[in-house]
């Protein structure tokens, strides 16, 4: 859908609608969708024309306000089955595009590119990642430094955090990554309450504080707010989700 009044109405694109009864379209299951805040307008009252869509097995990208869409990153390369199940993707502030492939495609892992156009994608995935186990990841760029990008996966067996989830921040600078599941709160291992858990990935978010890089909200079946700046050994608060007794939330 497509909204050209601020979200008072919207309307259907045609080119992603199908049956709604079965899975016939890749636009089936939408993840996510990012604007490129530095594209330019469509000509229609302040609408990007630049939008991308991460949906099953593959990302989207329309160039003319979301008549056409055009596949430019897909996990699915031989066209045998072999799906990327969860996707994401975000855009930083300065237009550079970042997305995820889940495990189980014939591509998968984490990748970058300047233009989002199909073949501008470089691998960027580290050498760490839990590639043959990892499940949905999710991305998110430092509102206050587009260089810097910020991933919750849950890696199932290989992870190496609490319940196998990992969380990782990107320097497009010095094009590395770095491993921190240390910032994941582990209170209760194996359990809801009280340690990082996402349902096997169904539940899984991640946001910068747009005036504050050190301050990074990860959510799962729980909702934290981690400070990355400090040494403390716990550096999590838990704003909410799961009752301590296990039941309920609040």
């Amino acid at each position: 859908y497509k909204s050209e009044d601020g979200g008072k109405s919207w309307s259907l694109l045609p080119n992603t609608t199908s049956d709604a009864t079965t899975f016939d379209s890749y636009f089936d299951i939408v993840m996510a969708v990012e604007v490129d805040p530095t594209a330019p307008t469509d000509g229609t009252a302040g609408t990007d024309s630049e939008v991308y869509a991460a949906v099953h097995d593959r990302l989207y990208r329309t160039v003319d306000g979301g008549s056409t869409w055009t596949p430019v990153l897909t996990g699915d390369t031989t066209g045998t089955g072999n799906a990327a199940r969860w996707t994401d993707v975000e855009v930083t502030s300065g237009g550079d595009i970042y997305a995820a492939l889940g495990s189980g495609g014939d591509r998968s892992g984490l990748f970058y590119s300047a233009t989002g156009e199909a073949g501008s994608w470089t691998d960027i995935t580290p050498e760490e990642w839990p590639v043959t186990s990892f499940k949905r990841t999710v991305l998110a760029a430092n509102p206050s430094d587009s260089t810097e990008v910020w991933a919750v996966t849950a890696g199932g067996a290989a992870g190496t955090g609490p319940n196998g989830h990992e969380l990782w921040k990107y320097d497009r600078d010095t094009e590395t990554w770095t491993d921190s599941p240390e910032y994941l709160p582990d209170r209760n291992p194996g359990g809801f309450v009280g340690s990082f858990n996402s349902q096997r990935s169904y539940n899984l978010l991640v946001k910068v504080l747009p005036d504050d890089g050190d301050i990074v909200f990860v959510g799962g079946v729980n909702l934290w707010r981690i400070d990355v700046s400090t040494s403390d050994s716990d550096p999590a608060a838990w704003i909410g989700g799961y009752g301590v007794g296990g039941g309920g939330f609040y």
